[in-house]
């Protein structure tokens, strides 16, 4: 027998593998693990994103710096 806190309730559940508590307790992992795996994603590409725009601006301030030279 597992003993875990469900959050929501502030209760202990006894998980007995047939139990409903054992069911509901199942569900949240599943679910708190899918949320975790979407924020893992949006930051995953918010990332890159951020990378992407850098490079452009790395790149764009150069391309300035090169045209300044050229004007002097």
């Amino acid at each position: 027998m597992i003993i875990a806190k469900d959050k929501r309730k502030g209760r202990l559940l006894s998980l007995s593998p047939l139990s409903s508590d054992a069911h509901r307790f199942v569900t949240l992992l599943k679910d708190k693990s899918k949320r975790l795996k979407d924020k893992s994603k949006r930051l995953k590409d918010k990332s890159k994103r951020l990378k992407d725009k850098s490079k452009m601006l790395k790149t764009k301030k150069k391309a300035t710096r090169r045209s300044l030279s050229l004007l002097i």
